[in-house]
């Protein structure tokens, strides 16, 4: 049996990305990775808050719908568990 890897979810705001300079990211929203659409969050599955950030600057982040639908569409490779937010900070 292979290694399980635990990730965790993260979400940045576009103001947040935007702060770090990603991309398209302004204060009024960052396009999702997946759809193109303009929202004001991004999801990412990573292990740390750095490595999310990473993430996003090289691949992109997906918005919630998209985010949702990849988890349904592939809930045999995924296990989520909840991380309480002052954890996951």
């Amino acid at each position: 049996m292979a290694n399980k890897i635990q990730l965790k979810m993260f979400r940045f705001t576009a103001e947040e990305l935007e702060k770090h300079d990603i991309g398209d990211a302004t204060f009024d929203g960052v396009k999702c990775g997946c759809c193109n659409w303009r929202v004001s969050r991004l999801f990412v599955l990573a292990r740390t808050r750095e490595e999310a950030l990473e993430t996003i600057k090289e691949y992109g982040g997906l918005c919630g719908e998209c985010m949702a639908d990849m988890l349904v569409e592939d809930a045999d490779k995924h296990e989520i568990y909840y991380i309480p937010k002052e954890e996951s900070q």
